[in-house]
C-alpha cells in the first residue's frame, strides 16, 4: 500500500528516486526518497497495529532522518502517516509538523497531504510542509465588552432602572460601580454556548452582583452574601478557605432560573427572585444619554476623574 502510494506521487523505485532499505551509518530505513543522490524523506515504515507515538519508534524515524541529512522523517504504517521535520528543534515527538489518518480524512485533505511532499515539489527546491489548517476556530476563552459597548451599557441601564439611580464607576475597580448611597454592584458578562461566570472571592464580600449572559433577555442582581453562603456550602470548609474563585453556571427553564455548581453534592440556586428583564434598557440607545447621569460623565472625559485618565473599563467573564 506505501509504494502505490509513493508513485503516484512521482518517487519511483525504477528512476532510483525511491530506495528500499537504504543504507546509514545508524542502520537501515525503510524507504527513502533522492534528488540527485540526496536523501529528502526518510520513510520508517511498520506493521499495522503498532502505535506510531511509541517514544522509540518516533526516535527511530527521526534518528535515521537526521543522520541520512533529510529535511522530512516519515513514520507510517501506511495508514497513518506523520511527518517530522528535522529542521525543528527540541525532543524527537515536538518535531511533529503533520499527519494523517486515511481512513478518517476527505480526498482533498489526501491530496493536500501527499502533494506538499511529493517529487515534483522536491525537484523544485520547494519541499516545505506547511502545517495543517484544522479550520477550527480558537476558542474563547473569555467576553470582554468596554463600559462603553452596547451590550454592557444596556446591562448599566437596566441596573440604574431597578435600582432608580444612577451608578457611579468605582476607580481602579474593574466593572465595579457604585450607587450614591454606597452599595457596590459588580457586572458579570457571560458569553457561549451557556451561561457560566467566573466570580472571585474579593466580590462576595459585600453588594450585589449583576449577571447576564450574551443573547439573554434578562439577568440577575444577586446579594453577594447570599452567593457567599451557596458557595460556602458547594465544597468541604478547607477546601472553601483556600479557593480564590468560583465558576458557577445558570440555567433557565419553565420551572425558573437557577444557579449551581458542585450539582451533585447540592441544590441549585433560585435566582428567579432577582431576575431583571434586560429589554427594559433598549428604548435608551436612541437618547443622547444612553444610561442618565453616568452617560453624561462618561461623554465629558474633563468633568469626569475616570474618562480624564483615560482608563477603560472591561466586562469579563469566562465563556463555556
Amino acid at each position: 500500500m506505501i509504494l502505490p502510494l509513493l508513485k503516484l506521487i512521482g518517487w519511483d523505485v525504477r528512476d532510483d528516486s525511491l530506495w528500499n532499505e537504504y543504507v546509514l551509518s545508524n542502520g537501515q530505513v525503510d524507504l527513502a526518497c533522492l534528488i540527485e543522490h540526496r536523501v529528502v524523506v526518510a520513510i520508517e515504515c511498520k506493521n499495522l497495529g503498532l502505535q506510531l507515538r511509541d517514544e522509540t519508534f518516533v526516535g527511530q524515524a527521526c534518528c535515521y532522518g537526521i543522520v541520512a541529512g533529510a529535511r522530512y522523517a516519515i513514520l507510517t504504517d501506511g495508514l497513518i502517516w506523520h511527518i517530522y521535520g528535522m529542521h525543528k528543534a527540541g525532543f524527537p515527538k515536538e518535531k511533529l509538523v503533520r499527519k494523517i489518518d486515511l481512513r478518517k480524512c476527505t480526498i482533498d485533505d489526501a491530496i493536500d497531504f501527499f502533494g506538499s511532499w511529493s517529487k515534483h515539489r522536491a525537484l523544485s527546491s520547494d519541499l516545505r510542509i506547511p502545517k495543517a489548517h484544522t479550520g477550527k476556530p480558537k476558542k474563547r476563552k473569555c467576553r470582554r465588552a468596554t463600559l462603553t459597548s452596547r451590550t454592557f451599557s444596556s446591562n448599566i441601564a437596566v441596573v440604574e432602572r431597578s435600582l432608580g439611580s444612577p451608578l457611579r464607576p468605582i476607580e481602579n475597580a474593574r466593572n465595579t460601580f457604585e450607587t450614591p448611597s454606597g452599595e457596590r454592584i459588580r457586572f458579570c458578562l457571560s458569553a457561549g454556548d451557556r451561561p457560566m461566570f467566573t466570580i472571585g472571592k474579593e466580590h462576595l464580600d459585600d453588594g450585589r452582583l449583576f449577571l447576564t449572559h450574551e443573547g439573554y433577555e434578562h439577568g440577575w442582581l444577586v446579594p453577594a452574601e447570599k452567593l457567599n453562603a451557596y458557595f460556602s456550602h458547594a465544597a468541604p470548609p478547607t477546601e472553601v478557605a483556600s479557593k480564590k474563585t468560583w465558576t458557577p453556571r445558570v440555567s433557565s427553564s419553565a420551572d425558573g432560573d437557577f444557579l449551581w455548581t458542585n450539582r451533585g453534592a447540592m441544590k441549585p440556586l433560585s435566582l428567579t427572585p432577582h431576575r431583571i428583564p434586560v429589554g427594559l434598557a433598549q428604548a435608551r440607545f436612541g437618547s443622547p444619554s444612553p444610561s442618565g447621569e453616568l452617560w453624561s460623565r462618561i461623554g465629558n472625559p474633563a468633568a469626569n476623574t475616570i474618562g480624564a485618565i483615560g482608563t477603560q473599563y472591561e466586562c469579563e467573564d469566562r465563556a463555556s
